[in-house]
């Protein structure tokens, strides 16, 4: 495809220099005959420019243009020279390239530039002289300055950048884009460093917002245990002197009615133990979700004072449970009391399980999970009031009579600690 246009190509300019060489024979042989006839030599008026050489082959950068661009271009070339030639017969031919646009694709890239294609090899004009036209009629002179005028352009692409243009816009394009590429890192450096520095302002703000939270829950703690003993010192005197006046009430064979309010005291004292441990159990909920750092020490300290007051609760029940076999023993037909020995049993183990459970975990030997789940089986509510007694002792089997189970014995730990007040 390429040999052939560059072959029509190559036949017009050859047309095109036989007819510019017809146009310089005639305007020739006229001023011959004009100054064989007049006699006169005339002078030098008009200047005819003709080509004097004109491309042999097709630019390679023509090759370039995409699809049929190629094609269109020469033709609208060769038209618009024969239309301007066949209508001037101007005298004076003058070269006037004109810009054609093109389609160029760089490398790989899906952007095009716009170039002119070079215009090479270069026209170099032609003057030539002809004597005797100052005494050319006016009509001819009119003729002769008519085609003179006349402007014979060939639409012929011209460069608008060369190859070392080119290349060095390239050159340029990449040290921009280097520029660019340091000043985008810069920045981004920059930003990273900011939010670096906003994030370690953050942790250090939510740091010391923690530590107050923990200093604040250390005190709460620590006004809890205090309390705690306390409570629970006094409520053990206080069974020992119920366990006495109510073994006494029994000798003396008096009404349950008329005792139910001195033994509601004694249920309420066992109860209470219950009731701060679960409180101390949510606290040590709360410790375990606000701290964030040193969490193995925190929880070794909080679960050892969690088994302290677990160990204060099943103290409290295993010794109601010790005072109400000896009373069963001695009133075997009182019913009510092998139902709270049952109770007394089943809250006691509740609480062995919970305290082995401490154990094995500080031991490694299960999770914190188990933990979670032998509390969750316990509630204060299990030691009953004196009225829901009375009213179970009413559906009671008598085969409880025949109770006679005891509760596990908790043995303290060689790794756990209690210290007493």
């Amino acid at each position: 495809m390429k040999i052939q246009e560059s072959m029509i190509f190559k036949i017009k300019m050859v047309l095109e220099r036989f007819w510019n060489a017809f146009w310089t024979l005639l305007i020739t042989i006229y001023v011959f005959f004009y100054h064989k006839i007049t006699g006169k030599s005339p002078e030098p008026v008009s200047t005819i420019q003709i080509p004097r050489k004109l491309p042999d082959v097709i630019p390679e950068e023509i090759m370039i243009i995409h699809g049929n661009n190629f094609q269109n271009v020469t033709n609208k070339f060769f038209k618009d020279t024969d239309e301007k030639m066949s209508e001037s017969g101007s005298l004076a031919l003058k070269s006037e390239p004109k810009n054609v646009e093109v389609n160029v694709e760089i490398g790989k890239t899906d952007s095009t530039v716009y170039r002119k294609v070079p215009d090479k090899p270069e026209v170099e004009n032609l003057s030539i002289q002809f004597s005797g036209f100052a005494d050319l009629p006016s009509g001819s002179q009119e003729v002769v300055s008519e085609h003179s005028t006349t402007e014979f352009s060939t639409e012929f692409p011209k460069a608008l950048l060369s190859p070392t243009q080119f290349e060095e816009q390239v050159q340029n394009l990449k040290i921009q884009h280097r520029i660019n590429m340091d000043q985008m890192k810069l920045e981004s450096a920059e930003n990273l460093k900011k939010s670096y520095m906003k994030f370690r302002e953050k942790l250090a703000k939510d740091e010391e917002e923690n530590e107050k939270e923990l200093r604040e829950l250390d005190r709460e703690i620590e006004e809890f245990e205090k309390e705690t003993r306390r409570i629970i010192e006094e409520k053990l005197l206080e069974i020992r002197k119920m366990n006495l006046a109510f073994f006494q009430c029994l000798l003396l064979q008096r009404k349950w009615e008329m005792d139910e309010k001195k033994f509601s005291k004694f249920l309420d004292s066992i109860r209470e133990p219950i009731s701060r441990l679960k409180a101390r159990y949510s606290l040590f909920e709360k410790v375990l979700k606000t701290q964030k750092r040193g969490k193995k020490e925190v929880l070794k300290r909080e679960l050892t004072s969690l088994h302290g007051s677990t160990y204060y609760a099943y103290q409290s029940v295993y010794e109601g449970w010790e005072n109400i076999k000896k009373l069963s023993e001695t009133f075997s037909d009182r019913i009510f009391l092998f139902i709270l020995l049952k109770t007394l049993v089943n809250v006691s183990d509740k609480l062995f399980n919970i305290l082995n459970s401490i154990d094995n975990f500080m031991n490694r030997k299960r999770s914190l999970e188990h933990i979670r789940e032998e509390f969750s089986k316990l509630e204060a509510m299990d030691i009953p009031q004196t009225c829901r007694l009375r009213e179970q002792s009413e559906i009671e089997p008598l085969d409880t009579l025949n109770f006679r189970a005891s509760p596990r014995f908790y043995k303290i730990s060689s790794s756990v600690k209690i210290t007493e007040v």
